[in-house]
């Protein structure tokens, strides 16, 4: 079964979002991801959060520093069943000292938990890494509330770095009534109509360069991936 990271470019003191992310749609029901990620780039492991169509993901994440293992489930296979939505998300800071232009590639492997479908088919998982590039201005950290049915007129908050008056955010499917720059960490958007944003894309770019975009998946986990936090060793 083929997997791939999508590759990203952040800056040096903002948040990635790893994403993890099967080639082909699938109804999986087990599995695990094991993650080193370069200490000369990266802080420590914030979060992980698994996506499941049917919002019953459940599971551990043991991280140590920049180490994370998580093994996620879902009884009904609902991860892996949306398309173009990722099974797996990993939140972690860039280093403030990290050089621009510096790369580090973003490699995972499956772990002992055998990867099953709801057919319990078996699979190999072959994972294609990415890349990850120190650089930009723009990331974005946090989209709070990060899912669930709201109401027009609802105020969703963008947290992030490098916002200016200039900078545009969209989310896929959502109709957005207006946008506030509020600090170049915070940028306010009012809904013009209800919508769910449990797994939506969210997209911030300059107005000015539309082409140049910062992806980032809200997160809800209906679920529960339990965090195990450990010192590093």
């Amino acid at each position: 079964m083929g997997a791939h990271v999508e590759s990203v470019t952040v800056p040096p003191g903002g948040t990635a979002q790893i994403q993890i992310s099967l080639d082909t749609t699938k109804t999986i029901i087990s599995g695990e991801v094991i993650m080193d990620l370069d200490p000369t780039v990266f802080g420590e492991v914030i979060a992980v959060d698994v996506f499941s169509a049917t919002g019953d993901q459940v599971g551990a994440g043991d991280i140590q520093g920049r180490h994370l293992d998580a093994h996620f489930s879902s009884q009904t296979g609902g991860i892996g069943r949306m398309a173009g939505v990722p099974i797996l998300v990993v939140s972690v800071p860039v280093l403030a000292s990290a050089t621009p232009g510096k790369t580090s590639p973003l490699t995972f492997h499956a772990g002992s938990t055998s990867w099953r479908d709801t057919q319990h088919v078996q699979y190999s998982v072959v994972g294609v890494p990415g890349t990850l590039t120190v650089g930009g201005s723009l990331s974005v950290q946090d989209v709070v509330p990060g899912g669930g049915m709201l109401p027009a007129g609802s105020v969703v908050k963008i947290d992030g770095t490098g916002f200016t008056d200039h900078t545009t955010v969209a989310v896929d499917g959502v109709s957005i009534a207006s946008t506030q720059f509020v600090s170049p960490q915070e940028i306010d958007l009012t809904l013009g109509a209800a919508a769910d944003l449990t797994a939506k894309r969210v997209y911030a770019f300059w107005s000015r360069i539309p082409t140049i975009r910062r992806r980032h998946f809200s997160l809800l986990s209906a679920g529960v991936l339990y965090i195990v936090q450990r010192a590093a060793r």
